[in-house]
C-alpha cells in the first residue's frame, strides 16, 4: 500500500474552512441539477457520474488533521451508488421538501467524502440528477465542468466510445500557489491591494444587522430585446457586458447611499491554462474600488471601470484572505470580510455543441443560506439568448418587495445608460415612473383647503366669540376666560400701539404665566412679531438676541426690569387691566408672527422668522387631528422660547380648550404630576425622557388623558409598549418638525403593535422629499436628507442671508413653496411613512432641546487655549443620554471647572456638557477623529456588596435612585463606577439631608463608597480630638510699637505667584500703581494660551485694554509651573531669578471647597514647599496668602466659644472635613515649621473676598465663590430662620484687601507675623435684606422649622444644595460657629500704616449685585 501524501489547504480552501468554523448553517453547500427526458438510461447516467469523480482528484479530497494541522489528501476512487427516488405520483411541494432537506444536510468535513448525488423521477416525465458539493472541493466553474463532463461521459458511454475525459489535477494548483506565495510577485501584488484598499469601509445597503444566515433567491430573466440592446451597446463602445452591469450597480450604490467611494466585490476564476478544465476550489475575490464624481459621464465611468478591471486582474492572484489580514491591521473595524455586496458575472455556458450529446437543461440550485448580505449573479447558463439576474439576499435584511424594487432600479439605470451614455452619473434617473409617482404624489397626498387669509389672531378671536366665558388660561390660582384674556391682550396691544410700533419686533422676557400668554397675544394683535426669550438664559445670550433682532420694545415683569436696556420697556404687571377697550387686530397673514432663536453653529443662536400664514396651517391641522374642543384641558410644559410652545399654547386657544400653565421654570416631575392630577388634563406635549419618568412615578395622574403628543427627541419602542400596557385607551402621537417649517412637518400615531419608531407622513399641505446631495429623488427605503415644502416653510433666518440661501431652496417639483433643507437623514418605507435616521450635521435634540454641537465646540474653543474638542451625545449604560465634551489635553493640569464657568456664562443650562479630558484623541487610519472610540462615561461596578445595616441601605437607595443605577453596591466608588458628578452628589446630599442624614459634599470625595460614608456619619468626629496635639505654635505677633504712616514699599523685585487669580491680579494692580518695584509673575501656559496672553486678557477684563502696555516695562512674565521642582525652569534661569528676588507674594491656590485631596495638596501645599525651597537660606521674605477658615467651623472637644487670634493655628478645631481648609492649614504648618529653621515669612489670613468697592466688579469665576452662591441660595428661597436676625455679615472688598496687604508689606523688616485681613465694617443682615427688597426679592424671617420645611420642598432642592454645608450635625445654620476670628492685632497694624476699611452699606451691595448680574443668577 503506497504511502498517503498530505497537502496544506490552498488559500481559497482556507477561506472556506474559516467560514465553516464560525457558521453552523450549510452555507458552503453548492448544488447543481441536470434535467433529462425520462427515456434516459439511469444506469449509464450513474456510471457517467462515477467517471467524473474517478477522473478528478479534487472531488476525492478528504480533510483530516495531520501533525495537529488541517490537511487534505486525495482518496482512491471507490465506485458509489446514486439513490433514485420516484416522485412521479408526488406533488410539487413534496419534491421541493425533499430537495430542501437534501440541500440543508451538512457534510461531515473530516474523514468523509465531500460530494453527494441523488436522482429523482419527476411527475412531468423528467429525470433530475442533483449534485451537491462542499465549496472546499468545488466552485461555480467546477460545477459547470461537472455538468458538461457528465453529459459528455454519458454520450460516450451511450455510443460505446472509449474516450473518457481526464480533466487535470488539483495538485497542479496547490504547487503553483506555493511557488507564487514565496515570490516577489506575491509581495508586489499584495502591496498593490493594500494601497488600493487603504482607509476604505465596505458599502452597506441596509444598516440593520442579521441574526441568521437564512437567505432567499429572486430570479429575473431579461427580455431578449434588452439583452440584445446590452450586447449591441457593449460591442459599439468596446466594453464587456460585465463592465456595463458593474457600472449600473456602481451608479445605483453611489446614488442610493450618497457615498462616492464605492467598492464592489467580485469572485474571479483564478485559473490559468489547463486549470480552466480542472475541478476544485480556485476562486479568489477582488474588490473594484470606484471613486465617483458627480460630473463624470456614464461612458467615461464605464471606460474607467474597464481600464481598472484590467489592472485589477493583473494583481488578482493575491489571496483575498491575506489582503484582509493586513487590512485589518490598518483598520481593526473591518469584520471578517471586507465586503457586504457581491457581484458575480457567470459567463460559463454548458457545452452542447458536441455531436450526439444528450439533451438536457441545467439549474444552479440555491441552498437557502448565504454569508453575504446580497449577491447579484448575472448568467446565461442555458445559452437561452437572454441574461438572467438572480439576487441572493439575507431575509433578515431585505424583503422580497425591496429586491423587486432593486431589480427595477437596475433595469432603469441600464436603460438610461444605453439611451444616454453622455449623461452625468449624478443626474440620471435611477427610479422608474411608477416609483416616482409614489414618492411625489401618493406619499404626499395631504392637501387640505382653508382660508389662507387667516391669522393666528383671527383663529383665537373666533374661539373668543364661540366660548367667551370658558376658561382660557389657568395659572396658579389665576383664571382668565376667553373674553378676559382677549381684553388683557387688547390692553397690551394698545400699550404697544401707543409706542407707534407696527410691523416690527417685540421681545418678551418673563416667566411662564397668564401674563406671558396675554403678552404674546397682545404683541400679535398689535401687528408685531414676538421674540420669546427665556430669562434663565445667560445674559450674553439674551444681549445677543436683543441686539440681533433690533427689538423695538421689551415686554417684561418687575422681576427683570433692571436687567435690560431698550428704548421702550413695558412692564406687564404694572399695566392697568381694569379697563375694557375696543378689540384690536392689526395682524395680517403676511405679517411676521414670531421669531424663535435656535442653536447656531457659529457660537450664537440664529432667529427663525415665521409669518402668520406659515403657522396657521400647522394650527388648523393640529386642531383637526386631535379633535380639540372646549372640553379639553391642555397642560403647557415646553419653554415659550422653543417652537413647540407655539402649537402647545395656541392650538388650545383656537379650540376653546383650557390651557393650564404650571408654576415652574424648568421641568419638575412632582409639580407636573400634581398639575395633571388636580386639573384632569386631557392632553399634553411632552419629551420622551420626561414621559418615561411620569409613567413610572405618576401613573395615576395620567388617567384623565385622552391623547399625548411625544416630541423633541428620539425614544425606543419599549416606551410605547409601556404606554399601551398602562394606558391602553390613550392615543399617543409622535410629532416631528423643524422650527423652520412652523413646528411640525410629519406625524405618526403609534400603536401597541409597532416594532419601530416612525415620524410618519406629512401634515396637511406639507410635502416631504427624500433627496440626495444633488437634490435628486432617492428610492423608497434609501436614506437621504429630508426636504420639506409647503405653506409652513419660513422665509429664512433673520440677518443671515448666506445661511438662508444655503437652507431655503427653489422647489424643483413644481410647487410655489420653497424647499427647506432640514439636515435630517430619513427614509421612506413602502407604506409612505418616514423613519428618522440621524443628522447630517452636528445638530441634535436632547430632552426636547435643539442643540448645535458646533455651538458648544466653538464656545469651548473661543478661549483659544484648548487645542481640540469634540462634543457629542453619549448613552450611558443605564440608557440615560448626556452631552459629553471631549478635550484633547496637550497642556498639563487643565482646569475643567474653568471651562464649565466659561460655558455657563454663554450657554443655556441644557447645553452644558460633561467634560472628559483625554491625553490624545483616537484617530481613524486616515487621521480623522474616530468618534466611535471616544470613551463613554462608564458605570462599572464591582461585585455587588449588600448593605449591612439600615443606614447603608438608606444611603445606597438614594445613590441608586439619583444615579439611575441599581447595580451600585456599598463598596463601589460612586465616581469611578457610577459616573457621579458634582451635581448628582449635591442632589444625593440634599435628599439624605431631608432624611436627617447630614453628609457634607466633601465627604463624598473623601469617602466615595456607601460603606465609607455610612461609617463617616456614624463615627463623625470621634477620632479627631486626639489628633494634631503636637502641631507647633506660630511665632507671636505683637501689636506695633510706633506709628508707621511715613513708610514706603522698599522691595525692588517681587515674585508674584497666582497673578491670574482674583486677589493676585489686584495685588499686581496695587504694586504697579503704588510702588516702583518690578514684578516677576510666575504663570503657566493654560488651555493653549500663553502666560502673557492669559495675563493680558485678565488685566483687560478687570481694568482696561491698554493697562498692560502702560506698565509692561515693569512686568516680567515667566512661563513656569509652581508644582514642579525649580518651578519647571532651567536651572540657570531658576538661579538667576533667585538672585534677583527680595520678596515673594504667594496668591496661588485652588480655592474650591471640595474635590480630590491629592489635587489640593499639589496646588496648595507642594507649591508652598517649592516656594520655601526658593526662599530658604536667603534674605527673601516669603509672604503667603491663606484664609481665616483655617480656624475650622467648630471645636472637636466641646461647644465652647473660642477667639481665634493671629497667634493661633491649631486650637482643637475640625479642619479636615474640607479639603481646601485642610490644605491651607497644612501649608501654614509647613511655613511655621520652616520659620523655626530660619525662613523669613509672613502669613496673611484673608476673609470673604468680595467685589471691588469702587465699582462692585467681582471675580470672573463667580460660581466658585461659596459665599456668593450662599447669598444666591438664601435669596432664592426668600426665607431666613429667625435665629439669624442679629447675624453680622462680612464683605471685604478686593481692592481694600490688596491695599491693606501692600501697606503692611511696606513695614520695614516685617517677618514671622500672621495677619487677619478682613473688614471690621460688618453689616447687620437687615441691610442685605433691604437690598434684596429693592431687587424684588422679598426675603423674610420665619421660624427655624418653617425654614427647614420650605427647604425640603422639591422645588427648593437646588437651593438646599448650596447651603447644605452650612447646616451642622444638629441641623442648624452654623453661620455663628463656636469660633470667632479675632483681628485686633491686625487692625492695630492697619491703623498704624494709615489704612481704613471702606464702609459697607446698601450702595456698595447694589454695585456688587449689579456687577454680578445677581437677579439673573437666581434663575439658574
Amino acid at each position: 500500500m503506497k504511502s498517503r501524501e498530505y497537502y496544506e489547504l490552498t488559500k481559497p480552501q482556507q477561506t472556506i474552512w474559516v467560514s465553516e468554523k464560525f457558521i453552523n448553517e450549510p452555507i458552503n453547500n453548492i448544488i447543481g441539477s441536470m434535467y433529462f427526458k425520462d427515456d434516459i438510461n439511469i444506469d449509464l447516467l450513474i456510471k457517467a457520474t462515477n467517471l467524473i469523480v474517478k477522473n478528478n482528484d479534487a472531488l476525492r479530497t478528504v480533510l483530516t488533521y495531520h501533525d495537529e494541522k488541517i490537511m487534505q489528501y486525495f482518496d482512491d476512487f471507490k465506485p458509489f451508488r446514486i439513490e433514485v427516488f420516484d416522485f412521479t405520483s408526488k406533488s410539487q411541494e413534496e419534491v421541493q421538501d425533499f430537495c430542501k432537506k437534501f440541500y440543508d444536510t451538512k457534510f461531515n468535513l473530516l474523514h468523509s467524502k465531500l460530494f453527494d448525488f441523488v436522482m429523482l423521477k419527476l411527475p412531468d416525465h423528467e429525470i433530475c440528477l442533483i449534485g451537491k458539493f462542499h465549496h472546499i472541493i468545488a466552485d461555480a466553474w467546477s460545477l459547470g465542468l461537472i455538468i458538461d463532463n457528465i453529459a459528455i461521459n454519458y454520450s460516450n458511454l451511450a455510443y460505446n466510445s472509449n474516450i473518457f475525459l481526464n480533466t487535470g489535477t488539483y495538485l497542479d494548483f496547490i504547487n503553483r500557489e506555493q511557488k507564487y506565495l514565496h515570490s516577489d510577485t506575491y509581495l508586489k501584488n499584495k502591496e498593490f491591494w493594500l494601497n488600493k484598499l487603504s482607509d476604505y469601509n465596505p458599502i452597506k445597503l441596509n444598516t440593520s444587522s442579521n441574526s441568521s444566515y437564512i437567505a432567499n433567491r429572486k430570479l429575473y430573466d431579461l427580455s431578449c430585446e434588452l439583452t440584445d440592446s446590452i450586447n449591441n451597446f457593449c460591442h459599439c463602445n468596446n466594453i464587456t457586458p460585465y463592465t456595463l452591469f458593474m457600472g449600473a450597480l456602481d451608479i445605483y450604490l453611489y446614488r442610493s447611499t450618497m457615498q462616492t467611494d464605492i467598492t464592489i466585490t467580485t469572485p474571479i476564476l483564478n485559473r490559468i491554462g489547463k486549470e480552466k478544465q480542472s475541478m476544485g476550489m480556485f476562486i479568489n475575490m477582488i474588490n473594484t474600488r470606484i471613486n465617483n464624481n458627480p460630473n463624470t459621464t456614464i461612458i467615461d465611468l464605464l471606460k474607467e471601470i474597464s481600464s481598472e478591471t484590467i489592472s485589477l486582474f493583473k494583481n488578482s492572484k493575491c489571496p483575498y484572505m491575506d489582503i484582509l489580514t493586513d487590512l485589518r491591521k490598518q483598520n481593526p473595524s473591518l469584520n471578517n470580510k471586507s465586503y457586504n455586496i457581491v457581484f458575480s458575472f457567470q459567463n460559463m455556458r454548458p457545452n452542447k455543441s458536441a455531436e450526439g450529446l444528450v439533451d438536457y437543461r441545467v439549474d444552479w440550485n440555491f441552498n437557502g443560506y448565504s454569508q453575504d448580505e446580497l449577491v447579484i449573479n448575472v448568467t446565461d447558463i442555458n445559452d437561452s439568448g437572454f441574461y438572467s439576474i438572480s439576487y441572493d439576499y439575507l431575509v433578515d435584511l431585505f424583503s422580497e418587495n425591496e429586491i423587486e424594487y432593486l431589480h427595477r432600479r437596475l433595469l432603469c439605470i441600464i436603460s438610461n445608460i444605453i439611451k444616454n451614455p453622455s449623461a452625468k452619473i449624478a443626474f440620471i434617473d435611477i427610479i422608474d415612473n411608477e416609483e416616482k409617482t409614489k414618492l411625489l404624489d401618493e406619499f404626499n397626498t395631504s392637501d387640505f383647503n382653508y382660508d389662507k387669509s387667516l391669522t393666528l389672531v383671527d383663529l383665537f378671536e373666533n374661539a373668543v366669540n364661540n366660548y367667551p366665558d370658558n376658561i382660557a388660561v389657568k395659572y396658579k390660582n389665576n383664571i382668565l376666560t376667553y373674553k378676559e384674556l382677549n381684553n388683557l391682550s387688547n390692553i397690551i396691544a394698545n400699550e404697544i400701539k401707543n409706542k407707534n410700533i407696527k410691523n416690527s419686533k417685540v421681545a418678551i422676557i418673563c416667566d411662564k404665566s397668564d401674563f406671558m400668554v396675554a403678552g404674546l397675544l397682545g404683541i400679535l394683535k398689535s401687528g408685531n412679531a414676538y421674540i420669546p426669550i427665556d430669562p434663565s438664559y445667560p445674559q450674553k445670550r439674551i444681549d445677543y438676541i436683543l441686539n440681533d433682532s433690533l427689538s423695538k420694545i421689551i415686554l417684561t415683569t418687575k422681576k427683570y426690569i433692571n436687567k435690560y436696556n431698550a428704548k421702550h420697556i413695558i412692564i406687564l404687571d404694572d399695566i392697568d387691566y381694569s379697563k375694557e377697550i375696543k378689540n384690536i387686530n392689526n395682524s395680517s397673514c403676511d405679517d411676521l408672527a414670531y421669531i424663535i432663536y435656535t442653536s447656531g453653529t457659529t457660537g450664537n443662536p440664529k432667529g427663525v422668522t415665521i409669518r402668520h400664514k406659515n403657522i396657521v396651517n400647522t394650527l388648523i391641522w393640529r386642531k383637526n387631528l386631535y379633535n380639540f374642543d372646549n372640553n379639553d384641558k391642555i397642560l403647557q410644559i415646553p419653554s415659550f422660547s422653543f417652537d413647540s410652545s407655539v402649537e402647545d399654547i395656541f392650538t388650545p386657544l383656537i379650540s376653546g380648550a383650557e390651557l393650564i400653565i404650571p408654576a415652574i421654570s424648568k421641568m419638575d416631575v412632582n409639580i407636573i404630576g400634581n398639575e395633571l392630577e388636580n386639573n384632569n388634563i386631557t392632553h399634553f406635549l411632552v419629551v420622551p425622557s420626561l414621559y418615561k419618568v411620569l409613567l413610572k412615578e405618576k401613573l395615576n395622574a395620567l388617567k384623565s388623558l385622552r391623547v399625548i403628543t411625544i416630541a423633541g427627541e428620539g425614544f425606543s419602542i419599549s416606551l410605547i409598549k409601556e404606554h399601551f400596557s398602562k394606558l391602553p385607551n390613550v392615543r399617543i402621537i409622535n410629532e416631528y418638525g423643524p422650527t423652520e417649517n412652523s413646528v411640525c412637518s410629519t406625524y405618526y400615531e403609534l400603536t401597541s403593535n409597532d416594532e419601530k419608531i416612525l415620524i410618519g407622513k406629512p401634515i396637511n399641505n406639507c410635502k416631504c422629499y427624500c433627496l440626495d446631495n444633488n437634490q435628486m429623488l432617492l428610492p423608497i427605503g434609501c436614506e437621504g436628507e429630508l426636504y420639506v415644502s409647503g405653506p409652513g416653510v419660513s422665509d429664512g433666518y433673520l440677518n443671515k442671508p448666506d445661511v438662508t440661501n444655503e437652507r431655503f431652496l427653489k422647489n424643483p417639483f413644481g410647487s410655489k413653496y420653497k424647499l427647506y433643507k432640514t439636515g435630517d437623514m430619513v427614509k421612506f418605507d413602502f407604506s409612505g411613512n418616514l423613519e428618522f435616521i440621524e443628522r447630517t450635521d452636528n445638530q441634535v435634540k436632547l430632552h426636547g432641546f435643539r442643540i448645535e454641537l458646533k455651538e458648544i465646540e466653538n464656545s469651548i474653543l473661543e478661549n483659544p487655549y484648548i487645542y481640540d474638542t469634540a462634543v457629542m451625545i453619549q448613552t450611558l449604560s443605564n440608557g440615560k443620554q448626556i452631552l459629553v465634551a471631549y478635550i484633547e489635553n496637550k497642556n498639563e493640569n487643565i482646569n475643567v471647572q474653568d471651562i464649565y464657568t466659561n460655558l455657563r456664562d454663554k450657554l443655556p443650562y441644557y447645553m452644558i456638557p460633561k467634560i472628559i479630558v483625554l491625553d490624545k484623541f483616537p484617530l481613524t487610519p486616515n487621521g480623522k477623529l474616530d468618534r466611535k472610540k471616544l470613551p463613554i462615561p462608564k458605570m462599572e461596578t464591582t461585585e455587588f456588596a449588600k448593605p449591612k445595616n439600615d443606614l447603608e441601605k438608606t444611603i445606597l437607595s438614594v445613590c441608586q435612585e439619583v444615579l439611575e443605577n441599581n447595580k451600585i453596591g456599598v463598596m463601589d466608588d460612586l465616581f469611578i463606577s457610577a459616573n457621579a458628578d458634582s451635581l448628582s452628589i449635591l442632589t444625593i446630599s440634599s435628599k439624605l439631608f431631608n432624611m436627617n442624614i447630614s453628609i457634607g459634599i466633601q465627604d463624598f470625595y473623601k469617602y466615595p463608597t456607601v460603606r465609607e460614608l455610612a461609617e463617616k456619619f456614624t463615627n463623625k468626629n470621634s477620632d479627631l480630638a486626639n489628633t494634631n496635639k503636637d502641631i507647633i505654635k506660630p511665632f507671636t505677633t505683637t501689636p506695633p510699637s510706633s506709628d508707621l504712616t511715613d513708610i514706603n514699599f522698599e522691595y525692588k523685585n517681587v515674585l508674584l505667584a497666582g497673578a491670574t487669580g482674583f486677589l493676585g491680579i489686584h495685588i499686581l494692580n496695587n504694586l504697579l500703581r503704588n510702588t516702583n518695584c518690578n514684578i516677576y509673575c510666575l504663570i503657566r501656559e493654560k488651555y493653549k494660551q500663553s502666560p502673557e496672553n492669559r495675563l493680558k486678557n485678565l488685566i483687560s477684563y478687570y481694568f482696561n485694554d491698554n493697562y498692560f502696555d502702560i506698565y509692561k516695562n515693569r512686568i516680567f512674565i515667566i512661563n513656569s509651573d509652581l508644582t514642579k521642582d525649580n518651578f519647571g525652569l532651567e536651572k540657570n534661569t531658576y538661579l538667576d531669578l533667585k538672585n534677583k528676588i527680595d520678596c515673594i507674594i504667594n496668591c496661588a491656590a485652588n480655592t474650591k471647597h471640595y474635590g480630590n485631596y491629592n489635587n489640593f495638596k499639589k496646588e496648595n501645599i507642594d507649591t508652598v514647599s517649592n516656594l520655601i525651597e526658593f526662599a530658604k537660606d536667603t534674605d527673601i521674605i516669603f509672604n503667603h496668602m491663606s484664609t481665616t477658615n483655617v480656624c475650622g467651623n467648630f471645636l472637636v472637644d466641646n461647644d465652647i466659644q473660642y477667639d481665634f487670634t493671629e497667634n493661633d493655628l491649631y486650637i482643637g478645631q475640625n479642619y479636615e472635613d474640607n479639603v481646601y481648609i485642610r490644605s491651607k492649614f497644612e501649608a501654614e504648618k509647613l511655613i511655621i515649621e520652616s520659620e523655626y529653621q530660619g525662613l523669613n515669612a509672613n502669613i496673611f489670613r484673608l476673609g470673604n473676598l468680595m467685589g471691588r468697592y469702587s465699582d462692585g466688579i467681582f471675580q470672573k469665576n463667580k460660581y466658585d465663590n461659596a459665599y456668593y452662591t450662599r447669598l444666591l441660595a438664601l435669596a432664592k428661597v426668600e426665607l431666613l430662620p429667625d435665629n439669624l436676625e442679629n447675624q453680622k455679615l462680612e464683605f471685604s472688598p478686593i481692592d481694600d484687601v490688596a491695599d491693606a496687604i501692600i501697606k503692611l508689606l511696606s513695614i520695614p523688616n516685617l517677618k514671622n507675623k500672621i495677619f487677619h485681613i478682613f473688614s471690621n465694617k460688618l453689616i447687620n443682615i437687615s441691610v442685605l435684606l433691604n437690598v434684596y427688597t429693592s431687587l424684588n426679592i422679598n426675603c423674610k424671617f420665619t421660624s427655624y422649622n418653617d425654614f427647614m420645611n420650605e427647604l425640603n420642598k422639591p422645588e427648593n432642592t437646588k437651593t438646599l444644595k448650596y447651603i447644605i454645608n452650612d447646616i451642622n450635625s444638629k441641623r442648624g445654620i452654623n453661620y455663628d460657629s463656636g469660633i470667632t476670628v479675632n483681628n485686633n492685632i491686625t487692625n492695630q497694624y492697619l491703623k498704624s500704616v494709615g489704612f481704613n476699611w471702606s464702609t459697607i452699606d446698601e450702595e456698595y451691595l447694589n454695585r456688587f449685585f449689579k456687577s454680578t448680574d445677581f437677579t439673573s443668577d437666581l434663575e439658574l
